[in-house]
């Protein structure tokens, strides 16, 4: 903390019998003691009560107080001269009071008299004519000899401090758009630059970061200047992107923000990125802080496309090796097959030929939307076994017998036409004559899926008697 600095005193000077001046002190929260250190005023005067009726010197001590801090004392003295015996009068003097705030020139002291001098309290001074010119503050007095040094009179040289002006913003530091408060003190009267006009306190609303000027001027008309900057700090460039700013109902997109530091979501979301499911049409927003406290907003709006229509299907059954027909009704847009407990997709057509028994899926896609997949049934039935029967020989003549199967069976000639269905069957032939035929034969399931062909022969052989 800085040490406070000395008052600015002026010394007196008075003869004998003389009016006891007022002792004069500039600074802030003066205080006055006596040369014992016993307290006996505040402020910037004190009226001293002194015996002036004889020479003497006394002594007044004076500091100055600042942020709580006292400065050094500072010795005041008030001398009590003896009393002139020269009757000469003293000379008259362009200005019996000068004030001036620091920095300033004095200007000219002029004394009009016969051989004028001038004195800085005791001290003599050099002049010139009478003119002189002061380099520091102080009580100056001037005299005129005429057969000896008469009268003083006095002129007092003050030189006032600049007020200490100090601006001040709060906060010093905004954000875009905001408003900041700005004030000043240690004057009595202010001019802002800016157009801000002459009152203590602004409200201000900086576009970019700006220093603001200040001028005050104390009671003693001294002015001193103050800036104070404040810094506008760019809002964050929030930004959300989508994964897909359109989904298929039921699934999900994934959104993400970037820009800030910390973020709060208008649904609740508490993370950098999230997964959603949008029912409808939604629009996300998000807030973002960013390290300096200034916040912006974003948002981005997901659109939901409906699923299309489950389709209707048809499955089928078929026995086994033979190829079957699954059939989608109704599709409007692409068709996809799949095969049987996988994502592999078959075919794009809305008859899907198979051979396989499983569970086949198919679905629809509109507008990169795919509908719910609908389970088609392909079953395969076994085929039932073959029935083998053996070839059948018999002598020509012979009577032909019924040919038993052992169970139901179909019977076909030798062209494959069908014949008959039994389990037994007496062929159609002529035994005069020696012939081979071929027959044919499989089985049906219950289900309406035939075995394998198998086959057999009837000969009618010669019976080949002895020649008589």
């Amino acid at each position: 903390m800085t040490v406070p600095s000395l008052p600015t005193v002026n010394n007196e000077i008075i003869t004998v019998n003389q009016d006891i001046p007022t002792l004069m002190a500039t600074g802030n929260d003066i205080t006055w003691i006596d040369s014992l250190g016993q307290f006996l005023s505040k402020g910037s005067s004190y009226n001293p009560i002194v015996d002036n009726t004889k020479p003497n010197t006394f002594k007044f001590l004076v500091s100055n107080k600042e942020n709580g801090c006292v400065s050094d004392s500072i010795v005041v003295t008030l001398t009590i001269e003896p009393a002139s015996t020269c009757n000469v009068e003293a000379p008259t003097v362009n200005k019996n009071n000068v004030a001036v705030c620091k920095g300033e020139p004095f200007g000219n002291l002029v004394a009009n008299g016969k051989d004028v001098k001038w004195y800085l309290e005791n001290s003599l001074l050099t002049s010139t004519n009478g003119i002189l010119i002061p380099i520091v503050p102080g009580n100056y007095y001037a005299t005129q000899t005429i057969g000896c040094e008469g009268k003083k009179v006095k002129v007092a040289v003050v030189e006032n401090p600049l007020p200490e002006v100090i601006a001040n913003a709060n906060p010093s530091s905004v954000c875009t758009g905001k408003n900041t408060n700005i004030s000043v003190s240690g004057a009595s009267n202010y001019v802002w630059n800016n157009n801000l006009g002459t009152q203590s306190t602004n409200i201000v609303f900086p576009v970019t970061s700006s220093t603001y000027l200040v001028t005050g001027t104390d009671q003693n008309g001294c002015k001193n200047t103050s800036s104070v900057s404040v810094t506008v700090n760019e809002l964050p460039n929030v930004e959300i992107k989508a994964t897909s700013s359109s989904v298929c109902s039921g699934t999900s997109t994934e959104i993400t923000t970037t820009g800030a530091t910390n973020y709060v979501w208008s649904n609740g979301i508490t993370s950098i990125n999230a997964f959603v499911t949008p029912t409808a049409k939604t629009s996300y927003y998000v807030t973002g802080t960013d390290s300096k406290g200034c916040i912006n907003t974003s948002s981005v709006v997901v659109d939901v496309i409906e699923k299309p229509a489950t389709l209707i299907a048809t499955g089928a059954t078929v026995c086994e090796d033979i190829e079957g027909e699954l059939v989608a009704i109704g599709a409007t847009g692409t068709i996809n097959w799949y095969v049987p407990n996988s994502s592999v997709v078959l075919s794009n057509t809305s008859i899907l030929l198979v051979s396989t028994a499983g569970i086949y899926k198919v679905s629809q896609t509109i507008n990169g939307c795919e509908s719910d997949k609908k389970d088609v049934e392909f079953k395969v039935n076994p085929k039932p076994a073959s029935v083998q029967i053996q070839n059948v020989t018999i002598n020509q003549n012979d009577i032909v017998q019924k040919i038993n199967a052992g169970k139901v069976v179909n019977w076909y000639d030798e062209i494959k036409t069908p014949i008959t269905t039994a389990s037994s069957y007496t062929p159609l032939i002529n035994s005069s004559i020696i012939q081979t035929k071929k027959f044919f034969i499989d089985v049906t399931s219950s289900e309406g899926c035939k075995s394998s062909m198998t086959s057999f022969t009837f000969e009618v052989k010669s019976l080949n008697c002895p020649s008589t």
